[in-house]
Parts: structure tokens; sequence; C-alpha cells
């Protein structure tokens, strides 16, 4: 035509049809009305082209010029099916707006050819199903509806505009190949369908500044995720959720995406999504959520989900994950995984499920995040940084934190727990600082310092260790169950701290539950200490203060010792009794004091070349089976002082390997077995080191000091295997005294209101060689001095007697 084609009435019929024109192809009050099956159009100069088709319509390039519809008019492409569906076949090449639409709800488009405007809108409007397999290019905005179908782009295109918004939406599922909205809006809304990605594709699905997509099923699938390359997304959905984008993303509240939608006469109407969406909703029972970064930070500013027995995978891929909204599974598992940092500032819960949070450097708790699961498993783990925890409730579950490389930390400005649970493993190459929990069961490695203060009664016992891992499709990974035991610090001091009993007990069967290798050891408690395997602090010093009783040992149970060596000391101390079963040893190469309101049984005691200290109501030797026999000795120590309220070896003596002693005792008495000789004189002042809270040492060290010599209440009844017995310091007795040695005995003054018997397989002597008085004895009692020889033979180191009235010596 030379100038416009006008519609007339009457129809066009044809099988396919050429129409060019300069100045325009119908009107937007009169459409160009054609019943033909192809069409080829073009328009030179001015004007729009507004067609109607009765039936399906195919548009082609008839002429061979590449294209199939062109106008060049800088205006309108507007082409309707009345009935039937439109396949572009070749490109359509416009600019301005263009829109491709059904009458009917049951016809189709389908885009074989590309759409390409510089200028303008694009709007295609299929009444069933819209099928793209060639790409849309424009400048402006894009708007795709299936009011009655689904959308699926084919592999290899795409949709692109130049930083304008796009919108696709279908009454069923929406497959999604490449959309490129550059710095513009992308919204995706499935009415009743899925939202997915072509199966053959490995790039980015969607590219924008926002995204939002909404499904009334899934998004993505679990073997092929909706990939994007987003800064801000929002998602809905009420089927599993898997996206991945290729940077950096935030799940955050995106506003209405608008769109210009193309008139039937050319206009243009704005139009909006109903509302903002906030960050990821989905509120169907049994639906996973993955949502990952492949390579960017991973920031949750909004999370609003609830999804029953669903599972949930947060994942970063060389970059940060930020979490500023709860995350919650109601009996699903949840896994946070990053290649970079974690930091939490809000809630992560699941009711049934494990919560394991993994991250290659720091993972940070801030104050007032918390981590709940109520029957299960949690698991912090970071292989390169350090572990801040706010606080974690696993309830009736195992918690394990692991820092591969680095320390485990509390939150700061938190009073309460840190740790909630059944049982605790941590893990650290650095120190365990501070750590204040409420746990039945712990097991603890680190190489530096393990500080923790516990409320409730704690066992060191056995803990088996799973966690359930979410894949990247979604199905939770169960990992192989591990043993752990024992508390060590290989280069660390060790505090157990806690408001109940310590109980130490051997899980793993290698006779040791508490290892510091150089470090001290401070085991305190409100209540009673159970040691039943070995404690050893290497060269450093241990403490153990209970309110109640402190046991080391059973009777079947001759593994529980107490050791330390080098300058390292031993200090118990209990309100209860201190009872230290047969078998089971106190050893150090100093000092060792071992004070108790209570009883004091002894098993071994060995201070290798330093003293000891005991202090208690009654002290007593836990093996009755073993008298004056080397195997059998208590307390080997270079000084030893006994304090008791009633007595020390009542029903047994004590075995013992002393240089010197001192003694106070009350109305049972003392009774000694001496091995290789025994000096009565001062010992001067014992002292121990007090283990901190804070595993150092206190500036002022524990001591006791006793009068020099034995004072006792009751009986003194002291006997010496071999060597000398040598008598320095006063022994003053209400009781009787009994001194028996197979060598010598050398006495200065032995006072005893009862009898006094003397015998020596060797000789009896003043060691002082004075004329003092050495022996005396009370009213109507007798001193008995049984020996090869009594004084010297030339007459020094006489024994000198002071008898009571009606005394006697023999």
């Amino acid at each position: 035509a030379g100038q416009a084609i006008i519609d007339k009435p009457g129809l066009i019929t044809a099988n396919a049809a050429i129409i060019k024109a300069v100045e325009g192809i119908g009107s937007q009050s009169d459409y160009l009305t054609l019943d033909i099956n192809y069409l080829d159009a073009a328009n030179l100069t001015s004007n729009s082209i507004f067609i109607n088709n009765t039936k399906s319509l195919t548009i082609a390039d008839l002429d061979q010029d590449s294209r199939a519809i062109i106008n060049n008019g800088n205006a309108d492409i507007i082409v309707f099916t009345l009935e039937g569906d439109l396949t572009i076949s070749n490109t359509i090449v416009g600019h301005s707006d263009i829109l491709l639409a059904n009458a009917s709800q049951n016809s189709s488009i389908f885009l074989n050819g590309s759409i390409m405007t510089n200028l303008g809108n694009v709007s295609i409007l299929a009444g069933a199903d819209f099928t793209q397999s060639a790409n849309i290019i424009t400048g402006g905005t894009v708007d795709i509806y299936a009011s009655n179908g689904r959308v699926f782009m084919a592999d290899d295109v795409q949709t692109y505009t130049q930083n304008a918004n796009i919108r696709y939406q279908a009454a069923g599922d929406i497959v999604i190949e490449n959309i490129n909205a550059g710095e513009g809006n992308v919204s995706i809304y499935s009415e009743s369908g899925s939202v997915y990605a072509n199966m053959d594709t490995n790039h980015v699905n969607i590219t924008a500044a926002n995204t939002k997509i909404q499904s009334a099923n899934g998004i993505g699938t679990n073997v092929n995720h909706l990939n994007t390359l987003t800064d801000t997304l929002a998602v809905k959905g009420s089927g599993h959720i898997f996206v991945s984008d290729h940077s950096s993303v935030t799940i955050d509240q995106v506003d209405a995406v608008g769109i210009e939608r193309v008139q039937s006469d050319g206009s243009t109407v704005s139009v909006q999504d109903d509302s903002s969406l906030s960050g990821l909703v989905c509120n169907t029972d049994g639906s996973n959520i993955v949502i990952q970064t492949l390579d960017g930070d991973l920031t949750i500013n909004a999370f609003e989900s609830s999804i029953g027995s669903g599972n949930i995978r947060l994942c970063s891929g060389s970059g940060n994950i930020e979490l500023n909204d709860h995350i919650v599974s109601e009996t699903g598992h949840i896994s946070i995984l990053s290649e970079n940092d974690i930091t939490q500032n809000a809630n992560i819960e699941t009711s049934g499920g494990t919560i394991d949070i993994k991250a290659a450097n720091n993972i940070v708790m801030q104050s007032g995040a918390l981590t709940r699961s109520l029957e299960n498993n949690v698991q912090y783990k970071t292989s390169q940084g350090n572990i801040i925890i706010n606080e974690i409730n696993a309830q009736q579950g195992i918690v394990r934190i692991v820092a591969d490389n680095g320390n485990i930390t509390p939150a700061a400005n938190n009073d309460s727990e840190n740790i909630l649970s059944h049982g605790l493993i941590l893990q650290a190459s650095g120190n365990v600082e501070s750590l204040k929990t409420d746990v039945a069961v712990l097991t603890a490695m680190t190489a530096g310092n393990l500080i923790i203060e516990n409320m409730g009664d704690i066992a060191i016992d056995k803990l088996s260790f799973s966690i359930h891992s979410i894949l990247s499709d979604g199905i939770a990974q169960t990992s192989e169950t591990t043993n752990y035991a024992d508390l060590t610090a290989s280069n660390g001091s060790i505090v157990l701290n806690t408001s109940g009993s310590i109980t130490a007990n051997d899980g793993n069967n290698d006779t040791i539950a508490i290892n510091a290798s150089s470090g001290n050891i401070l085991l305190q408690s409100t209540d009673e200490i159970s040691i039943q395997s070995k404690v050893n602090a290497g060269s450093g010093s241990i403490s153990m203060i209970a309110e109640s009783h402190i046991t080391l040992g059973a009777t079947d149970n001759k593994q529980s010792h107490v050791l330390t060596s080098g300058d390292g000391t031993i200090d118990m101390q209990s309100k209860g009794n201190i009872n230290i079963f047969d078998g089971n040893m106190v050893s150090a190469d100093a000092n060792i004091r071992l004070f108790a309101d209570g009883i004091l049984t002894i098993g071994e005691i060995k201070a290798n070349g330093g003293s000891v200290s005991l202090t208690a109501k009654d002290i007593s030797d836990s093996d009755l089976t073993l008298s004056n026999e080397a195997e059998g000795i208590d307390i080997i120590a270079d000084k030893l002082i006994i304090q008791s309220d009633l007595g020390a070896g009542v029903e047994n003596r004590l075995d013992i390997s002393v240089d010197t002693l001192s003694a106070d005792v009350n109305l049972s008495g003392l009774f000694i077995h001496e091995v290789d000789g025994l000096h009565i004189d001062d010992v001067g002042e014992i002292k121990v080191n007090r283990v901190e809270l804070d595993g150092h040492l206190s500036e002022n060290e524990i001591g006791d000091t006793i009068e020099a010599g034995i004072r006792s209440q009751g009986a003194v009844d002291i006997m010496v295997d071999s060597g000398d017995f040598i008598q320095s310091a006063n022994i003053i007795s209400e009781g009787y005294v009994s001194i028996y040695s197979k060598s010598n005995i050398s006495v200065d003054y032995i006072e005893s209101q009862e009898h006094i018997y003397l015998e020596a397989s060797g000789s009896i002597f003043d060691n002082k060689d004075d004329t003092t008085i050495d022996l005396k004895a009370g009213n109507n009692k007798w001193i008995e001095c049984v020996a090869d020889n009594i004084g010297s033979q030339e007459g020094s180191n006489d024994i000198y007697f002071d008898l009571a009235d009606h005394s006697e010596v023999f």
C-alpha cells in the first residue's frame, strides 16, 4: 500500500499474507482484521501496527527479509488472535511498545523468533501457555502473563532489558532460562504451579537488582536450583525452595515490582504486584528450603517460614553469612554453612531436628542470639577461626562446638548460661574461656585453657555424637556417630566450677578422665566430687574444692589417681569427707594438702620430694587388710603434718615413709607405722598452690602450720621398721605412748598421763645428752624401756625419768 492500511468492513481471508505499509497498518480504533494462517508485515515510516486474526496465526518471514514483523515508525506493534494460538516464527523488530496477545483463554503463544525493541515495552498476554524459544530484548519493561496456563523458556534463550523491570506471571508453572533486568527488578509469580529453571541450565537464570519470586508450589528443584544474580531476593512458596545466587544476596523485603502493560490501543498502564514480599516465606509442612550463594555473602534480614518437618540449608560460597531474622524449622534439620564468617544476630530454632553451623573462619553469636533444639543435637564448627557463643539450648540433646584453629569464648553482656544441654563436646586448638553451661555430661579437648562454669551436676564421661547435614538437594545426610570422652588440655589449664556435683569417669577405657599436660586443674563443686578415673596435671597444680565429699575410686576401681609432677602441688579441700579408696593414689613431686571437715580415708599419698599436710575430723587407712608391710605404704613424703579432731590410723595404722613428722590429734590417738626411720621435729609451713577460677595460681599460697612434735588426747603408738626413731620435739599425750624401732630410739621429751613403752633392737638414748627429764609418765603408770643398750656404754646420753606417784620403771 502506498500509505496506511485501514480496516474496512470485511475480512482479508487467505492462507498467507504479506502486508507492507508506509504510515501504519490498522489503527487503535480500527484493527486490520485477518483470517489467515501466516503473516509477514512491515511498516516503513510512521504509525503503529494493529492486527486481529480470527484464528491461529503464525508470524513468519514470508518475504525472506529475516523479519516477520518490522515497524520502523517508532510506534507500536499490536497483534491479537481472536481464536487460536499465536506463533512467532521469525524476528519481530520495533522501536516502541509491542503487544502480542490471545483473546481466547484457551489459546497459547509460541515465541520462536526474537522480539527486539530499543525503546518500548513488551507485553505478551497468553490465554493459556506461553512458550519462549527465542530472545526478548527491549529498552523498556517486559510483561509476560499466561493467564490460564504455564510459561516455558527453552534452553539458551533470554529476556533482556536495559535496566528496566521484568515480570513473568502464569496460572501454572513458570520455567526460566535467562531473565536479565540489569539494574532493574524482576517479579516471577506462579498462581497455582511451580517456578523452576530449565533442566539444561547451568548458568544464571535471573539477573536483577531486586528479585521477587512467588509460587503456589515449589521454587527450583532439588537437582536443578533456580540460579539468580541479584542484590535482594524475596521468595514465597508453598513447596520446596531451591535458590542459588552467583554473587552476594540479601534475603529481605522486595517492594511491588511495576511494569508497563501495553494496552490494546497502544497505550501503557503501570501494573504492579499486589504488594511487597518480605524475605523468605514458606508455610507448608515438609517443605525444604535451600538458599545458597556460589561466590558471595548471604544476608538473611527476613525469614518468615513455618515448614514443619522440612529442612533448611543456608550456604555461602567464599562469602559470609549474616543472620538478622529467626530461622525456624519445627521438626526438620537446619544447616548453615559458610566458606568465610557466620554472624548470628537472631535465633535459630527447631524442636525436633538437629542444627549444624559450620564456617571456614569465625562464627559469632551476638548478644541476645539463641540457638535452640528441644530434643536433638547442635553443632558449631569452624576450621580456621574463633567461635563466640551467646546461648545454645539443646535441652536433651548434645552440643558439639569445634574450633579447629581457634578459640571458643562467650559473647559479651550475657549473664545467663551459654550452653544448656544434656551433653557438651568442646574442641579447640586455642582456649575455651569462661563458658557458662548447664550440662549433665562434658567432654573437651583443647590446646589451651578450658574454663567452664556449670549449673548443676556434671559428669566427665563418654558422649556419642552425630549430626544431620543438609545437602544442596535438601536431603539430610547423617554423619557417622563418633565417640568422645575425657577433658584434655594439651598446653593449658582446666577449670570446672559447678553448682552441683562433679563426677569424672573413664569414658573411653584409656584409664584417664582429666589431663592437663602442663597446665593447672581446678575442680570446684558446691556438692561432691567423685573421681572415677585418672586426673593428671602433667607439671601443673591441682585444686579440688567441694562443699560435700571428695571420692577417689571405689572398692573395685583402683585407677582413679590424682597426679602431677615437677613444681605442681595438689590441694584437696572438702567440707565433707575425703575418701581415697584402696589402690588409688594422690601423687606429686611437690607438696600435697588434704583438708576435710569430715573423715579422711587414705589410699596412697606420694609427695616424691615434697611434703604432705593432712587435716580431718578422723584420718584412717582405706586398706584394712595390710599392716606393717612396705607394699601397703599410705604416705610418702619428706615432711608430714597430721591434724585430726579424733585420731589417725586408729583401726589400722597409717603406713608411712616420711622423714619428719608433727601431729596434733584428739581422743582417738595417733597410730603410725614408719618403714624407714622417723624424725619427730618441726616441719615448718607446708604450702600448696591454690588454682583460681581463671586457671592461674593464686598469689597467696595455702599453707598449714603446726606446733612441732606430737600432741594427742589419746594414745601415741609408733612402729619403725628400719632406721632410727629420732625425737627432737616434744611428744605430749593424754594416752599411752608406745614407740618401737628395729634400730635405735633417740628421745628428747615424752610426756604421758598413761604408760610409756619404748622398745628398740638397738639403743635407746637421750639425743641431747643433757640432764633434763626425757620420759614422764602419769600417776600409777609405768615406763618400760626394752633395748640392747639404754644410754651409752660410756655413760653419756642417759635417759632421765620423771615418775609420778606410784609409778614404776622397767
